[in-house]
């Protein structure tokens, strides 16, 4: 697979808790969609709370430890889940906000220090 818009939502999420994703795969836009996916299923406190526990664990699967962050991933979430719309796929929401994707770490910025 050359990108991870190629999986399914189900087995995107399936893949990633189990962390046999590819890290390869695993890119910025990529982690949007992960919080994406779970704020659909299950609403902002289960879904960010998820997302910690997946992030976290890939980190310590495939990294170092060290990348994974509490405060920036439930950050992140809140950002994304205000921004969401009832019924909307993935590729219109990212579409529809592409300074997710470019300008995040300043919408981390703003939100934090507000």
């Amino acid at each position: 697979m050359a990108t991870h818009l190629e999986y399914s939502d189900d087995v995107f999420i399936r893949l990633f808790s189990e962390c046999s994703f590819p890290t390869s795969l695993f890119n910025h836009e990529a982690h949007i969609r992960l919080a994406w996916i779970l704020l659909q299923q299950y609403g902002y406190r289960t879904a960010s709370n998820k997302l910690c526990q997946f992030i976290e664990r890939y980190d310590f699967v495939h990294g170092d430890g060290t990348k994974y962050d509490r405060q920036t991933t439930l950050s992140c979430a809140w950002i994304i889940h205000a921004r969401m719309q009832p019924k909307e796929t993935f590729l219109t929401f990212i579409q529809s906000h592409p300074d997710l994707k470019t300008h995040m770490r300043d919408l981390l910025h703003e939100a934090l220090s507000n």
